[in-house]
């Protein structure tokens, strides 16, 4: 169980052996949510609007602002990926849309970057340690290995439901004794 530390973010990860992924043989799209409200209903009467009204849209939301939705056909899956921005009328929803290679059953997908985490006591300062105390955020992918050195916060690059999310205090007990440890997401470039 990883991100269990912060409300609405915990989740399991799952390491299958020998598990290869398949390529998906649905025409997946990838629509993201550049401007408006929008939800499964709306991203689906847009599609039916714009594209084609007889087709049965699958439309899952994945995250706050991305969509998956089987396109009937390769062609008109390419011609929409081709632009810059879609304006969804409808609803006045400005959208990307990009081929995507995830399984239509897909219901979210975790979000990769760095956690800076302040105060960590410097007994604690070494691999083992911030991953267990980084795991309260999320699933713990490389420990930077400098920072546990030098001054100032430590961080780990991990995966997480959202990054954004991960900007509070969580008070943890290490030998008995309780320690505010800060994390903040560094804003991706």
């Amino acid at each position: 169980m990883f991100g269990f530390g912060f409300p609405g973010q915990g989740f399991h990860c799952l390491e299958i052996p020998g598990l290869t992924k398949k390529k998906s043989t649905d025409h997946m799209g990838l629509i993201q949510i550049k401007s408006g409200e929008a939800n499964v209903e709306k991203v689906e009467e847009e599609l039916k609007y714009l594209i084609d009204a007889k087709w049965h849209w699958k439309v899952r939301k994945i995250c706050e602002t991305e969509y998956l939705a089987t396109f009937p056909n390769k062609m008109i899956l390419d011609t929409f990926s081709r632009s810059k921005s879609i304006d969804l009328a409808f609803h006045n929803i400005s959208a990307t849309i990009a081929q995507s290679d995830l399984d239509r059953f897909v219901s979210s997908v975790l979000q990769t970057g760095w956690v800076q985490m302040y105060n960590i006591p410097d007994f604690t300062k070494s691999i083992e340690a911030v991953t267990l105390i980084a795991e309260l955020a999320g699933e713990v992918l490389v420990v930077d290995e400098v920072s546990l050195i030098k001054e100032g916060p430590v961080r780990v690059k991990l995966r997480a439901r959202d990054l954004s999310a991960l900007r509070d205090y969580k008070e943890i007990s290490i030998a008995d004794i309780g320690y505010e440890i800060k994390f903040v997401a560094e804003k991706s470039v």
